[in-house]
């Protein structure tokens, strides 16, 4: 130590914080001419983080194993998990002392943790008309004093399919849409789909040359609006020879067709969606059908009918996934905010005006559970993830609205939405940290080590994911997907 002279922390022991030892029958020393006997010798204060010892004085039963342990670490149960995965894994070396320390399991290793498995067999376009049949009558898309019944969506989408067919859509063809947020852009994104296509959605927030790279990445049928992002792309897009329409042209132009609409199979693309690029360049990912109707249907949601879900996301955010299908799916209703960011003010307003489903990204959760958590009154949920969520403001938002649940998610673009969800309810709020939470329906997940095996609890991993709502692969790089 004193060569070395490394840094010295007065809260730890300078060698090593973890400590094993082994003590026999003090009557086994036979040293002659002694008689020996043990004394207790209780300690007042951990000398070590961990201190483990075995005491083999009856090793015929066993040996006794007694943990000494700080309390400003460790809680008793976790002390003691961890003594008992490591008592597992030395039942696993005696079993076979021949395999190699890191290939050892035992209890210590949990498996697989696996959602509940549905067989569904269906998509997104024939979930919909599934709600066409049953309430056509039924408000399906509300913004501001504009509307639109499932029939009416029904009719003005399929306008849109036949003349995106006509102009080369089909199955896997992929279609960039550059739209403001309004109640036309949900009629064009399941027109798209019930051509057979997959809506490629655009941030109006680009830079030019960010919009050029998402839509040239495949060959497309583009789309655009009218909105000023429209005309410093239109150009480009007719030079590199995509065809240019503004969606309501498109639209009646299709109302005349006679166009076959193609078979959309659960395995048929529905979107492409882009990460953000916080690992290097964003990454356009393949979702299909199969993984959105897993996702909107989950039981955890509980949507009735009657709900009505607000649709305030950047259409380019896969948060959107679940604000647009999952009412539409299950006979609900969508409504449209703005075409501006949502604020607490605004938000307090559209709850009032009968919105009961919400999504919140895990930063404006914060703030309004700091702030204000009583503008979330009268919601029958709110769904929050993307980034750690705060369980103080967990904790405030069922505090003032004892009535609501909050929804907390895990999951990367690549799976589709989310993968884990948890629900927290009055009385059930969070300790210092907000779980992941539980598989969602056909998901599984796994942590595993650099060898691909399952790590002990309370040892780091990567997190690994299987299932149905794991997306198809990435555009164009299938070195990557693979």
């Amino acid at each position: 130590m004193e060569v070395l002279s490394p840094p010295r922390s007065l809260a730890r022991h300078p060698l090593f914080q973890v400590a094993f030892a082994v003590t026999e029958d003090a009557a086994s020393l036979g040293l002659p001419g002694t008689r020996s006997h043990a004394v207790p010798t209780p300690l007042q204060q951990a000398r070590f983080d961990l201190e483990v010892t075995y005491d083999v004085s009856d090793a015929q039963d066993g040996a006794a194993v007694h943990i000494t342990f700080a309390r400003d670490l460790f809680d008793e149960v976790t002390a003691r998990a961890l003594v008992e995965q490591l008592v597992a894994l030395l039942a696993s070396a005696a079993d076979d002392p021949s395999t190699p320390l890191s290939r050892l399991d035992g209890p210590c290793r949990p498996g697989v943790v696996a959602g509940h498995v549905v067989e569904r067999r269906s998509t997104v376009v024939a979930d919909v008309l599934a709600s066409v049949r049953r309430t056509p009558d039924a408000t399906a898309l509300r913004e501001g004093t504009r509307s639109l019944s499932y029939s009416e969506l029904d009719r003005r989408s399929a306008a849109v399919a036949r003349a995106l067919v006509d102009h080369g859509a089909r199955p896997d063809t992929f279609v960039p849409v550059l739209m403001r947020r309004s109640l036309d852009l949900v009629v064009v994104l399941l027109g798209i789909m019930r051509a057979g296509a997959a809506y490629k959605p655009v941030h109006l927030s680009y830079p030019p040359e960010r919009m050029r790279e998402v839509i040239g990445d495949t060959p497309a049928l583009v789309v655009l609006d009218d909105s000023p992002a429209a005309g410093l792309v239109a150009d480009w897009c007719r030079e590199v020879g995509h065809e240019v329409w503004a969606p309501g042209a498109l639209e009646q132009e299709g109302l005349g067709a006679e166009s076959v609409m193609p078979m959309v199979h659960p395995h048929s693309a529905a979107y492409v969606m882009y990460t953000s690029g916080s690992t290097g360049k964003p990454k356009g990912i393949v979702v299909e059908h199969a993984g959105v109707v897993d996702l909107c249907t989950d039981p955890c949601w509980a949507l009735h009918p009657d709900d009505s879900t607000l649709f305030h996301s950047p259409h380019a955010f896969d948060a959107t996934v679940w604000e647009i299908w999952a009412p539409l799916l299950t006979g609900g209703t969508v409504v449209v905010a703005p075409d501006a960011p949502v604020e607490a003010s605004s938000l307090a307003r559209l709850v009032r005006e009968g919105v009961t489903q919400l999504s919140l990204t895990a930063g404006l959760f914060r703030v309004i559970g700091q702030d204000d958590p009583g503008v979330l009154q009268g919601l029958r949920s709110v769904t929050t993830g993307g980034d750690v969520v705060s369980p103080e403001a967990t904790r405030r938002v069922v505090d003032a609205c004892p009535d609501i649940v909050v929804r907390t998610t895990y999951g990367p673009t690549e799976a589709t939405l989310c993968l884990l969800e948890h629900g927290w309810r009055a009385g059930e709020v969070p300790g210092s940290v907000v779980p992941l939470g539980e598989p969602m329906v056909n998901m599984s997940v796994v942590v595993l080590d650099e060898g691909l095996r399952p790590v002990p609890v309370g040892v780091a991993g990567e997190l690994f994911v299987a299932g149905g709502g794991l997306a198809r692969g990435y555009v164009g790089q299938p070195g990557l997907t693979a």
